[in-house]
């Protein structure tokens, strides 16, 4: 008689019932991301970008531009100069942008769950997604409490999304001249 499990029937059953409990922890490890943030600035885009401006006339006047922007207050230009190259100022002005934001915003964003979802004349919150780039970009500058309150108003802001646009209806008889 075999004594082998694998040998003797056991090794199907025995290896789905592995992957059914192994499943979703697998899948959070694979899905994890390949290196830490910012998330939208991996060390080799970063290099790449690096060694085009320096090597590239047109790279490095639109660079120079984009830290002029920066230096004149555009957090959106301070997040891409604070990815690329650091400097605590283009961090800070970042996160008081973000903080601005999110401070407005957040109780605006309460009223509208409170009303049931989106309420006609308030899309500030469905096309302003460039915040959430900058946030991904400035991460490693930001502290635990800023991080904390930027996230949490942002993944409230997604699950508001989310939860809005399941409850808008679409036009069935909606045509389009291609189809």
């Amino acid at each position: 008689m075999n004594k082998q499990p694998w040998t003797n029937g056991w090794a199907l059953p025995c290896l789905a019932a592995g992957l059914l409990l192994a499943g979703p922890r697998l899948a959070m490890v694979l899905a994890a991301p390949a290196h830490p943030r910012p998330f939208l600035m991996p060390p080799a885009e970063k290099a790449r970008l690096l060694e085009r401006i320096r090597s590239n006339e047109a790279a490095r006047k639109q660079y120079e531009a984009i830290k002029a922007r920066a230096d004149h207050g555009s957090p959106g230009d301070a997040a891409l100069v604070y990815a690329l190259e650091g400097g605590q100022r283009y961090a800070d002005a970042v996160r008081k942008s973000l903080l601005e934001k999110v401070r407005y915003r957040a109780p605006r964003l309460e009223e509208d769950i409170v009303a049931g979802g989106h309420r006609e004349g308030n899309m500030d919150f469905y096309w302003d997604t460039a915040e959430v780039r900058w946030f991904d970009l400035v991460y490693p500058a930001l502290s635990p409490e800023d991080r904390g309150t930027i996230e949490t108003f942002y993944r409230k802001l997604g699950r508001y999304w989310r939860d809005s646009l399941n409850r808008w209806t679409t036009t069935p008889n909606l045509v389009f001249p291609i189809h």
